[in-house]
């Protein structure tokens, strides 16, 4: 089973991530946050094989949980999709310099966003 933590300051959008996973209850098993603090501590606690991380969060954005996901060698084989409104071709290139592997623009299909988790977590 794959441990998936689903992060955003957005209680509506973390609920509509959580409901791509939910028919295949098992294959993953779902994690939440809703800043970047939140986020940190459920990596460390929970290690998800995957972390699905906006970038627009309150105490601690997207940018820095990445960086110090990143930086924590213990974590390295963690996945980060970045789903995020923030979408810029500079915003994109930075979090995937920061270690993201991939980055989906909002909005976007629950489906895309399910494939893309897939393939990650397939490498």
């Amino acid at each position: 089973m794959k441990k998936v933590l689903i992060t955003d300051d957005d209680p509506r959008m973390v609920e509509i991530i959580k409901s791509a996973f939910e028919p295949f209850e098992d294959e993953f098993e779902l994690f939440t946050a809703n800043n970047g603090q939140s986020a940190l501590k459920k990596v460390r606690e929970h290690r998800p094989d995957l972390l699905i991380l906006d970038l627009m969060m309150p105490n601690g954005h997207g940018y820095a949980v990445c960086r110090e996901i990143r930086a924590d060698v213990s974590l390295n084989e963690m996945r980060i999709l970045v789903v995020s409104a923030k979408y810029f071709p500079q915003d994109q290139k930075d979090v995937l310099n920061l270690g993201a592997d991939a980055f989906m623009p909002k909005p976007c299909s629950l489906k895309q966003i399910l494939q893309q988790s897939r393939l990650l977590l397939e490498q």
